[in-house]
């Protein structure tokens, strides 16, 4: 049963992955989407930022229904910054923010345990942002040296991150960093 829901919590990012893997193969489809998927690995930056905040807020026990009211209040105002600035790029690109943030960390939401969920969000967080750091890094080393341009090289660093999180949800990475954290650090 497990391993259904780790297939499950890495789907949205497979989907995402094969079709930056497709983009890759098929040089039109680089070519008429190249700045949506540029556009697209920015505003997954912005999804991962979010995440913590958004995250958070949804996670927070409220004692006093005033404070449900300032939670929901400050949820919708930090949502609508975010879409906000993802609107730079263009009326889609909020649509793309939320299917990002939603699929970037579906596997949380899908079996992680509920007494670890916010260890698990902090955990999730800073093992994603690290990756998106270090692939879109190597992924954009990796195509310089291969001499892999625009507009096949954005499919290339997409493909690769996005493969990246769906692996780590796939194979429970996430529980097994969160497990090891713990095992190294029993006072917390």
């Amino acid at each position: 049963m497990r391993s259904g829901r780790n297939a499950l919590a890495a789907a949205p990012e497979l989907l995402l992955a094969l079709t930056c893997l497709a983009a890759f193969f098929i040089p039109e489809l680089a070519a008429r989407n190249v700045k949506r998927l540029s556009e697209a690995l920015v505003v997954e930056f912005l999804a991962i930022h979010a995440f913590p905040f958004l995250g958070g807020l949804a996670l927070l026990k409220p004692a006093r229904s005033w404070t449900r009211i300032m939670r929901a209040l400050m949820f919708v105002v930090i949502a609508a910054g975010y879409s906000y600035f993802a609107s730079a790029f263009g009326a889609d690109s909020v649509a793309s923010f939320w299917i990002l943030a939603i699929t970037t960390y579906f596997g949380f939401f899908v079996h992680d345990a509920p007494e670890q969920r916010r260890k698990m969000l902090v955990c999730r967080w800073a093992v994603t942002a690290v990756a998106y750091v270090l692939v879109m890094l190597a992924g954009l080393l990796t195509a310089d040296l291969l001499g892999i341009r625009s507009p096949r090289r954005e499919p290339l660093v997409g493909f690769l991150f996005f493969c990246t999180l769906a692996v780590f949800d796939w194979t429970a990475f996430y529980d097994r960093t969160l497990a090891w954290y713990k095992r190294s650090h029993p006072a917390q």
